[in-house]
C-alpha cells in the first residue's frame, strides 16, 4: 500500500506532508535482517518463530539465501511440528530452486528425507506442506526443465499408492504403531497431501506444445502430462470427473487448480494458441457445469468449487463459452444451495470485469451489472450483501482496466448502506462503496462512522472510507482514531484508512500511542496497523520490540514481527493470493485452512 509522494491531495482538516515511504531493499539490508536474526536468537512464540521465517520467505534475494537457507534447515527440524511445516514452505517461497531437491524429497517421504529429519516415515502434514514449498518454487522460475520436473513430481504423489489407514501400502509393519498412526491421522491424512500437490500444480502452467492433440473429453489417461499445457490440463481433468477414484476434498481442489491454469492459459496463448486454449477452456468449463446439474448428485463441496472455478474463468466478451459460464453462474445465482448462490455472485462479477479476448471485450459487463443489482434490490435475505460485495469487486476490477463506471450502483449501494441495521451486512456494503469509490455512497459511509456502535461494523466502515482513496474524509477517521482507545480494531483499521489515504501524520500518532499505552491488546492492534501502513518511519519502533528480551512471547513481540515482514515484502501482491484466489474455503483440509491457525493460508 503505497503511501508517499508528493501529489497527495488532501482533504479539509488535515494538512499536507510527505510519508517517509515504503522500505528500500537497503533499509531492508541494514535494519531489518539484523534485528530479524537478533530475534530469533532471543526466541519467542511458537507464532513468532513461523512469522520470522515467513519474514525471510518475504524479503527472499539471492544475497540472503545462504544465510536464510540455513535458519529455515534447521527450523525444518527443530521445535514444534507447525514450525517445521512452516520452514518447508519458507524455504520454497525464500530459496526454493537450490533447495528443492531436499523438499521433493520430504514431500515424496524417500529414505534421504527420512534421515534428514530423523524419522522412520515423514509425517503427512510434512509432506504437504513440502509440496506447497515445491510449488511456490517452480511458479517463481523461468526455468522451463525445472517446472516440467516439478509438475511431474508432484503428478507422483497424486498417484501414490495409499492403504486404508492413509498410509502406503507398502509400508513396514514396525512402523504401524496405533499411537503414531492415530497421531498422523489425526493432524494429517492422505488427501491434507493430494489437495497440497493438486494446488501446486496449478501454480505452475507449462508451455503450450505445437505438437500435442488437445482432448476435452474428461476421461483420458493421459501420458507424460508433466511435458506441456495441454497434456498437463487435460491429465487432471480425469481427477475431477473420476468422483469414484477421488475423494470429494482433493475434487473440489481440481477445479480450482484447472480454472488457474486455464486462466493463465488464456495469457500465455496469444494468437498462435488461441484456438488450442479455446479449446481448454470449453472441455473445463463443460466438466464443471456438468457438475452443477441435479441429476449428477455431486457433492456440495465439488458444486461450489466447480461456481467458484467459472468465476476464475470466465471473461466478458461474446465468445459462446463465456456467454455460456455467465448464463450457468446467473442460474447457480438464483437457485441451488444457499453458499452456492452466494458464491455465483462472486464468481458473475469476477467473469463481468475481466477482459476478454474475442472482437467485444466487455459485451458481457452490462448483463453482469444487471443481474447483481437485482439480488442487491430483490434478493433473499442474506444474499443482498453478497450481491453488494460483488458489485464492488466488479467496479475495482472495471476502474483499475479504465472503464467508466455505472453510476446507478452507486446509488444502489448508498440505499442499502443507508438502511443496513445488521453489523455483518454493513461490513460488506463498506468495503464494496470503499473499492468503488463512488461519492454519493462515500458520503453516506461518513455517516455510519459516527452512528454505528458495534465495534467490527465500525472498523469496516474506517476501512471502507480508506479503500474509497476520497481524501475528504480524513478529518473523519482523524476523530474516530482519537476516540477508539477502547476498540483496538477500530483503532487499527482507521489507522489502516488514513495510511491509504496518505495521511503522514497518522503514522507518527500510532506510534506514540503504541508507546504511551499500557494494554498489550492496543500495542498489538497499532503494530499490526503500522505494518499494513508500510512506512519506513515506524521500523525503529517496531524493531526495538523485535529486540526486547523482558518478554520474548508477548503478544506485542508476535505482532512486530508480522508487522515487519508486511513492510518487508518486495512483491506486488502478498505471496499467498494466487491460493487464497478462487479456492473454496470451505473445502479445507488441515494442511490448507483450518479453525487453529495452522495451514498454508493462515500463515501471514
Amino acid at each position: 500500500m503505497l503511501t508517499h509522494g508528493s501529489d497527495w491531495e488532501i482533504g479539509k482538516g488535515a494538512t499536507a506532508q510527505n510519508v517517509a515511504g515504503r522500505l528500500t531493499s537497503s533499509d531492508i539490508q541494514r535494519d531489518v535482517l539484523p534485528a530479524l536474526k537478533a530475534g530469533i536468537q532471543i526466541g519467542g512464540s511458537e507464532d513468532f518463530i513461523r512469522s520470522s521465517l515467513m519474514t525471510m520467505a518475504k524479503i527472499g534475494g539471492e544475497q540472503n539465501a545462504d544465510q536464510f537457507e540455513f535458519f529455515l534447515k534447521y527450523y525444518l527440524n527443530n521445535g514444534q511440528a507447525t514450525i517445521n511445516e512452516t520452514a518447508a514452505v519458507a524455504l520454497g517461497l525464500a530459496c526454493g530452486h537450490q533447495n528443492y531437491d531436499l523438499l521433493a524429497s520430504i514431500a515424496l517421504d524417500t529414505e534421504s528425507a527420512q534421515k534428514f529429519l530423523g524419522r522412520k516415515k515423514v509425517p503427512m502434514g510434512m509432506r504437504a506442506f513440502a509440496a506447497y514449498g515445491m510449488g511456490f518454487a517452480a511458479a517463481h522460475s523461468g526455468n522451463d526443465s525445472f517446472r516440467r520436473r516439478t509438475v511431474g513430481d508432484l503428478i507422483k504423489i497424486l498417484e501414490e499408492d495409499f492403504g486404508e489407514a492413509g498410509k502406503p501400502v507398502d509400508e513396514r509393519d514396525e512402523d504401524r504403531g496405533e499411537d503414531n498412526e492415530a497421531l498422523l491421522l489425526k493432524e494429517a491424512n492422505v488427501s491434507d497431501l493430494r489437495v497440497a500437490a493438486m494446488v501446486s500444480v496449478g501454480l505452475i502452467p507449462l508451455r503450450f506444445s505445437e505438437t500435442v492433440d488437445v482432448c476435452i473429453c474428461g476421461e483420458c489417461v493421459v501420458e507424460d502430462p508433466d511435458t506441456c499445457f495441454q497434456s498437463q490440463v487435460t491429465y487432471l481433468m480425469r481427477h475431477f470427473t473420476a468422483d469414484e477414484e477421488f475423494d470429494a476434498q482433493v475434487r473440489a481442489h481440481a477445479a480450482s487448480t484447472l480454472a488457474r491454469l486455464v486462466l493463465a492459459g488464456a495469457e500465455m496463448a496469444g494468437e498462435r494458441f488461441h484456438e488450442a486454449s479455446n479449446q481448454i477452456k470449453l472441455g473445463v468449463s463443460d466438466i464443471l457445469i456438468e457438475s452443477l446439474s441435479k441429476n449428477r448428485k455431486q457433492p456440495q463441496m465439488v458444486q461450489n468449487s466447480a461456481i467458484i472455478a467459472l468465476g476464475l474463468m470466465g471473461d466478458a466478451d461474446d465468445e459462446d463459452v463465456d456467454r455460456w459460464i455467465r448464463s450457468e453462474l446467473r442460474s447457480a445465482a438464483s437457485k441451488g444451495d444457499p453458499i452456492g448462490k452466494r458464491f455465483a455472485l462472486i464468481a458473475l462479477a469476477e467473469t463481468g470485469s475481466r477482459r476478454g479476448q474475442g472482437e467485444t471485450p466487455w459485451a458481457g459487463v452490462h448483463e453482469v451489472r444487471t443481474e447483481l443489482l437485482r439480488h442487491l434490490s430483490r434478493g433473499k435475505q442474506g444474499v443482498e450483501p453478497w450481491a453488494g460485495l460483488a458489485l464492488g469487486v466488479m467496479g475495482y476490477q472495471l476502474k483499475a482496466q479504465g472503464q467508466e463506471l455505472d453510476s446507478s450502483v452507486d446509488k444502489a449501494l448508498a440505499r442499502v448502506t443507508k438502511k443496513s441495521r445488521k453489523p455483518e451486512d454493513l461490513g460488506a456494503y463498506s468495503v464494496a462503496i470503499g473499492l468503488r469509490g463512488g461519492e454519493k455512497p462515500v458520503e453516506e459511509l461518513v455517516e455510519k462512522l459516527s452512528a454505528t456502535k458495534d465495534e467490527t461494523a465500525k472498523s469496516y466502515v474506517a476501512l471502507g472510507l480508506g479503500l474509497s482513496r476520497n481524501k475528504a474524509v480524513i478529518k473523519e477517521l482523524q476523530d474516530t482514531l482519537e476516540a477508539s482507545d477502547r476498540e483496538p480494531l477500530v483503532q487499527t483499521r482507521s489507522g489502516l484508512a488514513l495510511g491509504l489515504l496518505g495521511d503522514a501524520a497518522v503514522v507518527d500518532e500510532l506510534i506514540e500511542r503504541m508507546q504511551r499505552t499500557h494494554s498489550e491488546e492496543k500495542k498489538a492492534s497499532i503494530a499490526l496497523a503500522l505494518g499494513y501502513i508500510g512506512d519506513k518511519r515506524s521500523l525503529d519502533a517496531l524493531v526495538e520490540i523485535l529486540r526486547d528480551e523482558t518478554d520474548p512471547e508477548s503478544e506485542v513481540r508476535d505482532a512486530a514481527i508480522l508487522a515487519i515482514g508486511y513492510m518487508s515484502d518486495r512483491r506486488s501482491t502478498p505471496w499467498r493470493a494466487v491460493l487464497a484466489h478462487g479456492t473454496n474455503y470451505l473445502a479445507e483440509t488441515k494442511t490448507l485452512l483450518n479453525g487453529k491457525n495452522t495451514g498454508v493460508l493462515n500463515l501471514k
